[in-house]
This record gives C-alpha cells, sequence and structure tokens, in this order.
C-alpha cells in the first residue's frame, strides 16, 4: 500500500547547515553564497513513485485482445481516422438499425462498435506527442507576440516621457 505522505527524498539531507556545496566570497567581506547541490539525473527504465512501478519508456503500447483495423504503415494518419470514423459510424447505424428489429443477438453488433472505438482511442494516442508539441509551440509563439507587444508600449510610454520631461 502507497503511503500518503511518502518520506521526502535522500537528499533533503543536502540543503541546510549540512549541505554545503560550495562557499564563493565576495572579495568585499566573508559572505558566502551556499550553493544548491545539482539536482538528480532523470530515472532511467521503470521507477518507483508512491508506490506505484512508473515506466520512462514512451512508445505507445501495441493493441491487445483488439484486432487492429487499420494500416500502422501508412503515414497518413489523417485517412486512417477518417476511415475509422466511417467504419465506427457504420457499425454503429448497424448495431441501431439491429436493435429495432429485434434486441436479441446485438452482442456482435456491439463487439463491432466497440473494436472500432478501441481502435480510434488508440491512433489518436499515437497522436498525442504531435499534439503536445504544438500546443507548446503554440503557447510559446503567443507568450513571444506577448513580450513584444509589451516591449513596444514600453517603448512608446518612455518615448512620451522623455518628451514630456
Amino acid at each position: 500500500m502507497a503511503a500518503a505522505f511518502p518520506p521526502p527524498p535522500s537528499f533533503y539531507k543536502l540543503y541546510g547547515n549540512l549541505g554545503i556545496h560550495a562557499e564563493k566570497t565576495d572579495g568585499e567581506g566573508d559572505h558566502a553564497q551556499f550553493l544548491p547541490p545539482e539536482p538528480p539525473s532523470p530515472p532511467e527504465g521503470e521507477y518507483q513513485m508512491f508506490g506505484q512501478m512508473f515506466s520512462t519508456d514512451t512508445t505507445l503500447p501495441a493493441l491487445r485482445d483488439v484486432p487492429q483495423l487499420y494500416n500502422s504503415e501508412t503515414s497518413d494518419l489523417k485517412r486512417e481516422l477518417q476511415t475509422l470514423n466511417r467504419q465506427l459510424l457504420f457499425y454503429f447505424i448497424d448495431l441501431l438499425h439491429h436493435l429495432t428489429k429485434g434486441p436479441a443477438g446485438f452482442q456482435d453488433k456491439l463487439k463491432n462498435v466497440e473494436t472500432a472505438l478501441h481502435n480510434l482511442q488508440h491512433l489518436l494516442n499515437g497522436l498525442r506527442p504531435h499534439q503536445a508539441r504544438a500546443a507548446l509551440e503554440q503557447t510559446l509563439t503567443d507568450q513571444i507576440q506577448r513580450k513584444k507587444e509589451a516591449i513596444k508600449l514600453a517603448k512608446a510610454r518612455s518615448r512620451l516621457s522623455s518628451r514630456e520631461g
């Protein structure tokens, strides 16, 4: 069982009076600067956190117990997503059509819908790193634009204040 509040990491002892890594004097006196220790290296492979095992492996696991409905070798993921979406729609309409005729024996139709959904979700999960990268790129671009606008505004205000003064 994982603890609600695990003990602090072992490197906490490196801080404070016991953790003086380097002392620098500024030449004007004996003012010492205490430098924090170097951060620990990132874990590789599997590691334990809060009683749970995690892996640093970022590859997408294969579909388990579900047949793959898309071609994983293709580079056109947009076309594969559209195909899966159409298949899902077809399977769902087929399920509804079957249910309107009689509710008995709908399990096969429902299994088709589940398979299409699992495949669609698996393909989308493979695109998550690309989505994260694009979102980060957009955020950084927005930040740069806001900072440029703030600089322009500050320069304009400084010109106005220098003209008045």
